[in-house]
């Protein structure tokens, strides 16, 4: 009998503490549903930034017969193997050949087994008018079993490029090695260049040129907590309006970053940490064959190249011709051509485990968990 009674009190106990938790969880999908709908309705046109009108000449080509040199003639240029050395002689040659001042950087790294070795980084730089200056950076080096190179083969023609050119920024072109050991020889870069201080916006170009590629994506806009400037993904937008090209952001990545999550690495980042704002130009949809035993010369295409290619030339452009780089702030979400405010993305964040929490309420319920116990008391 005593038995009973203790469990009716129990029942009234529990019976009390649920009937503020109606309204708390009333409350909770309210901040949710409101969350949800912010996420949708709160966007905004991505910035107004101006637009080089001045035709790219990018030869994709030409791009072309830099990657099929690179590729057929060093290939597996894992770091530390003579091949990505031999690469770099090759790359240092071709831009002397164009008239730049180019030299390299040594520096101790480790390679895929644990061994020391020496990093090569290839430096090259088309003197402007002033000072401050653009990096356009590619790795030489690849992860074993792999030998693609056609970023390193855009960069060499945008050298080509812009050696024969006039341009107001300086231009600097890095051909970065242990990119796929940890961004090794871009942060050596950064450490040790001694014009940092100068350099306006860093663009990597990294796993691109895939013949059945469609589109163009952006990443690597953030590092360890650091995020670029939103301007270069404003401009790159509008670039792709102008030159009628497919230019994604993956939200799937911001959402990643912006939560701390690891997301795809480029060179970039190195800069982005310092405070350098900059982006990641990729194919889109992503190339399914990266750090696979088939990524291989012969997916690539001139075609490609040059849709990419002319993309970064018009970037490039665009900025040489800026009075001065914008500043839009680090605080931003962006969902195809509109921008969406951090505050909404990070309502969100908060309300979704909240919603996973509810859901999981629910299923304890219908399992007959503790989360329950209120109802079987309630029949006893």
């Amino acid at each position: 009998m005593s038995h009973l009674v203790d469990l009716g009190s129990d029942a009234l106990k529990i019976r009390s503490l649920r009937k503020p938790s109606i309204f708390v969880f009333f409350s909770l999908y309210i901040f949710i549903i409101g969350s949800f709908l912010a996420l949708v309705i709160v966007r905004f046109p991505v910035p107004e930034l101006p637009v080089s009108e001045t035709q790219a000449t990018f030869d994709g080509k030409k791009a072309y017969g830099y990657v099929e040199y690179l590729c057929l003639n060093f290939q597996h240029r894992v770091i530390g193997s003579l091949n990505v050395s031999k690469a770099a002689d090759w790359i240092l040659l071709t831009f002397k050949g164009f008239g730049l001042e180019a030299l390299t950087q040594n520096f101790s790294t480790y390679d895929f087994d644990g061994n020391l070795v020496t990093g090569i980084n290839v430096v090259a730089i088309s003197p402007g008018a002033v000072k401050d200056s653009i990096v356009i950076v590619a790795h030489r080096d690849v992860v074993p079993q792999t030998i693609q190179g056609a970023g390193t083969g855009a960069m060499l023609e945008l050298a080509r490029i812009f050696s024969n050119r006039s341009h107001k920024h300086t231009l600097i072109f890095l051909s970065a090695d242990a990119e796929e050991t940890g961004l090794v020889g871009s942060r050596y870069f950064v450490a040790r260049f001694l014009e940092i201080n100068h350099v306006k916006v860093v663009v990597s170009v990294d796993m691109m040129g895939f013949k059945d590629a469609k589109g163009i994506a952006l990443y690597g806009i953030s590092s360890r907590g650091k995020f670029s400037d939103a301007w270069p993904i404003a401009l790159s937008l509008k670039i792709g309006e102008r030159l009628g090209y497919n230019i994604t952001v993956s939200e799937t990545a911001q959402f990643a970053e912006r939560l701390g999550l690891s997301s795809a690495g480029t060179d970039s980042q190195s800069f982005i940490e310092i405070g350098i704002p900059g982006i990641g130009v990729a194919d889109a949809p992503e190339y399914p064959y990266v750090h696979t035993p088939q990524d291989s010369f012969d997916k690539i295409s001139p075609e490609r190249l040059r849709y990419v290619g002319s993309f970064v030339e018009s970037f490039i452009l665009s900025v040489d011709e800026m009075a001065e780089t914008p500043v839009l702030g680090e605080l931003y979400f962006f969902s195809g051509n509109l921008c969406i405010p951090e505050l909404v993305v990070y309502l969100h964040f908060i309300s979704y485990p909240i919603f996973k929490c509810l859901r999981l309420e629910k299923s304890f319920s219908r399992l007959g968990m503790p989360f329950s116990s209120v109802d079987s008391l309630r029949r006893r």
